[in-house]
């Protein structure tokens, strides 16, 4: 049965909208892109730690490996402890600041924090969040999940299947030999595995911030009453005539430094300017349609602008170049035509 047009949602959110979601923390969240960020994190950190990491694991393996005899035991714990800390430490605290960027970039600032919200009950049940699902949702987080599984694992399997002949023979290898062939393919395995779940996570943000756009989509009666409620605010009736006054008065400063201003006769009026010590080409000044035509022309008389009657050129000026823009090269021609004609007539004044 096909929704009613008043219960379609049509109309693209608006700022406002947009705010209050935000408010409430309804944001695009993707747990893939928390991942690649945490995962970068750690990965920059252990790069950047691995050789002295790397020293350190080699000399503690080195002195196990000497010092095999019986009561050594005693500190090898301690020493296991301060090796793994030195090593992994960096690492840690490398996965904590991406996980924090990760965090920083998804909830902005100020922080959307209206979605995080701490449920008991999901806690004690896990069910309970999948009562919250239908079995066309459940299915597919699950389908999506073993495909994620799935291509993380194949990048994987290429990054160690170089390595697999040499692991097999670690008994041949020196401690710190060995140490180096981990932390290589370890590597390779996070960027390998690393680009799969950027991959992952460009796709996962954009289905988040598509599905959120939908959801913020405002049907016409929503539109309407969101309408009707901005224009009985104060501070927004405010605003508006402040930005008003701020474009009459920018209007009519910019009208006095034109050279001409043409007209259309009443419908149209374009203010042009040319300096050829500062603009490359004549710029349209300030422009208007009706009562904004009249008050250019009546700025254009008190201020000594001529103006000058040209209807087909006004109103494509008009319509083609915003103010402050200089006009196209194809209208350089009837442009400088007006413009040798007003020279002309304020030299035989003069």
């Amino acid at each position: 049965m096909s929704v009613p047009d008043r219960d379609r949602r049509i109309f693209k959110p608006t700022p406002k909208r947009i705010d209050d979601f935000r408010k409430e923390g309804q944001i695009a969240i993707s747990k893939d892109l928390t991942t690649v960020c945490t995962l970068a994190g750690g990965s920059v950190a252990l790069i950047a730690s691995a050789s002295w990491s790397m020293e350190s694991l080699a000399d503690f393996l080195g002195e196990v490996i000497s010092n095999l005899r019986p009561g050594y035991h005693e500190g090898l714990m301690l020493g296991a402890v301060r090796a793994l800390a030195t090593a992994w430490v960096p690492t840690i605290v490398g996965c904590g600041l991406g996980y924090a960027l990760a965090a920083a970039l998804q909830l902005g600032y100020p922080p959307a924090t209206g979605k995080i919200k701490i449920d008991p009950s999901r806690l004690v049940s896990p069910q309970a969040l999948l009562t919250t699902l239908s079995p066309k949702e459940a299915f597919g987080r699950a389908l999506k999940a073993v495909a994620k599984v799935a291509f993380v694992g194949l990048m994987g399997f290429w990054a160690l299947e170089a390595d697999l002949d040499v692991f097999s023979s670690t008994a041949m290898l020196e401690p710190k030999t060995l140490l180096e062939r981990a932390i290589s393919t370890s590597t390779r395995l996070l960027l390998q595995a690393g680009g799969a779940l950027v991959v992952l996570a460009a796709i996962d943000y954009g289905y988040s911030r598509r599905t959120l756009m939908a959801k913020m989509m405002m049907t016409p009666e929503e539109y309407k009453r969101e309408a009707r409620e901005q224009e009985g605010d104060p501070a927004i009736r405010r605003r508006r005539r402040q930005r008003m006054r701020e474009l009459a008065r920018r209007r009519v400063s910019a009208v006095k430094t034109a050279d001409v201003v043409l007209v259309n006769p009443t419908e149209f009026a374009v203010a042009l300017r040319y300096r050829p010590d500062k603009d490359r080409a004549p710029c349209v000044v300030a422009k208007g349609r009706r009562l904004q035509a009249e008050r250019i022309r009546e700025i254009a008389r008190k201020a000594g602008v001529p103006i000058v009657p040209r209807p087909p050129l006004a109103r494509l000026l008009y319509k083609l170049v915003p103010e402050g823009r200089e006009i196209p090269a194809n209208l350089y021609r009837a442009v400088a035509e007006v413009l040798a004609y007003v020279y002309r007539i304020r030299r035989g004044a003069a």
